[in-house]
């Protein structure tokens, strides 16, 4: 099985691994190499490749980067934006995932 998205996907026999109950997403963003919206593109197909395959839920391994550099102590109350975001390309991806209601999904920072 052969799964690479640049953005789109591109491989071999990867339709097995959406033979799932749960979809485990997590995927480098490469923040050096690609811009964010390369990023939020690779979820994006992924995210509908997942709906077509009837998956309802999702853990999506996001990072703490998304939370801003400074010297603080964060929680899950902090409001985030695309403005204060220290990853504001994984804070899209988060919430790309969290706006569908059909498909329920944790984020693991």
């Amino acid at each position: 099985v052969v799964l690479r998205f640049s953005p789109h996907p591109e491989g071999a026999g990867f339709g097995s691994l959406f033979v799932a109950d749960v979809l485990f997403v997590n995927i480098p963003p490469k923040s050096r190499v690609n811009s964010d919206s390369f990023y939020l593109e690779q979820n994006k197909f992924l995210k509908e490749m997942a709906k077509q395959a009837g998956i309802r839920k999702v853990i999506f391994a996001s990072s703490t980067s998304v939370y801003p550099d400074a010297d603080i102590e964060y929680s899950e109350d902090y409001p985030l934006t695309n403005g204060n975001s220290g990853s504001p390309g994984i804070l899209q991806a988060e919430r790309l995932w969290f706006e569908d209601r059909d498909i329920q999904c944790s984020v693991i920072r």
